[in-house]
């Protein structure tokens, strides 16, 4: 490869990875989607037969 294509690829990689260095991002968001409860309770206590 002649010395000009390699100069050319280095300033398109170089300009790549400026712009991945200046897209920020927002960071990952709140886990909040639902909301926290208590276990449930078993109300089954036995049946007619239990007594």
């Amino acid at each position: 490869m002649s010395e000009k294509n390699i100069e050319l690829m280095k300033k398109i990689l170089e300009e790549k990875n400026k712009k991945s260095s200046q897209h920020c991002s927002l960071g990952r968001p709140s886990k909040s989607i639902g909301k926290s409860q208590k276990a449930f309770r078993n109300t089954k206590k036995g049946g007619f037969f239990d007594k």
